[in-house]
């Protein structure tokens, strides 16, 4: 049976047990994506403890550990250590089947704690389907088709990557409409996403299919045209005059007065920015002064002027 359509919901455990002067508490956290159960357990005694091992007593015939002892060695006093333990579903394995699978601490021959945890075998929501994406202002909008589930939808998770296929970061949870609005992108950077949907039991759908965008202030013309800082001064922190809303591909030409050609900028990256960093075709600093551009792009054309003061 495909991991990606089985879900193993852990119950999250807190347990105290005494032993003497010694407690102990620990709980469970479940991934059933990666089909690996978390146990963090923490020494709450006063002195460190030794020499510990985690041992799994029994689980369900539908599940096989990979592994069924592990060494924790030792934990100091009011520390605490992650022990992660991976497991694979039979392939027989089927809606409904449930079990438990108990995990022992032990020091030598004596056991300090034991406590079984609760799996169940159930259905994840259906796959939510991205429809549409697209950007403004450097405002990523993202929308998708709703899933379902026998146990209603509580919301849905949304992912990015700045790589195709991931790995994919949680960027929201429990979106309770079929849309976000993502506005913490940067301009001229690809995007990558994908949505998955929760149930009211905090089971979670595969990936839905991944949907990619290039963040671009570019146009279709050259109407929306803006340079800054114009003027551009010494005393303005940048070494440069920005210009934007450029079509995709652009050639900006900056002429003197008198019509001289003094250098030559092409757009095209695609993100409808540029740069002029205020040199001439021998990559030399200009003077003061006001100069004039030419901008060509998508049978397009406009023209301004500049103004430098140093």
């Amino acid at each position: 049976m495909n991991k990606k359509i089985i879900q193993i919901i852990t119950c999250f455990l807190v347990i105290f047990l005494l032993f003497g002067n010694n407690i102990y508490s620990y709980s469970v956290e479940s991934n059933s994506k990666d089909n690996k159960i978390i146990l963090t357990i923490e020494n709450k005694d006063n002195k460190k403890m030794k020499n510990l091992t985690l041992l799994i007593s029994h689980y369900p015939e539908w599940i096989n550990f990979t592994k069924n002892g592990f060494s924790i060695g030792d934990i100091d006093k009011n520390e605490s250590t992650d022990i992660e333990i991976s497991f694979n579903v039979s392939p027989e394995a089927k809606k409904g089947d449930n079990g438990s699978a108990a995990f022992l601490v032990a020091r030598g021959n004596k056991i300090l704690w034991s406590k079984g945890v609760y799996l169940k075998i159930t259905e994840p929501p259906s796959i939510p389907e991205i429809t549409a994406i697209t950007q403004k202002d450097q405002i990523v909008s993202l929308s998708w088709k709703a899933s379902h589930s026998e146990n209603g939808i509580s919301g849905y998770n949304v992912y990015r990557s700045e790589i195709s296929e991931g790995p994919y970061n949680k960027i929201v949870g429990l979106v309770n409409e079929t849309h976000y609005y993502d506005n913490n992108v940067e301009n001229g950077k690809i995007y990558y996403y994908v949505v998955t949907a929760v149930d009211n039991e905090d089971c979670e759908s595969a990936y839905s299919n991944e949907k990619s965008i290039r963040l671009t202030r570019a146009k279709g013309n050259l109407d929306s045209v803006v340079t800054f800082p114009n003027p551009w001064k010494r005393d303005c922190g940048k070494d440069y005059m920005v210009f934007r809303n450029l079509t995709p591909t652009a050639t900006i030409k900056i002429f003197s007065v008198s019509g001289k050609l003094v250098n030559k900028i092409e757009e095209k990256d695609g993100d409808g920015e540029a740069k002029w960093y205020l040199d001439n075709i021998s990559q030399k600093i200009v003077s003061s002064g006001v100069y004039l551009y030419s901008i060509e792009g998508n049978n397009c054309k406009r023209e301004g002027k500049i103004v430098i003061i140093k």
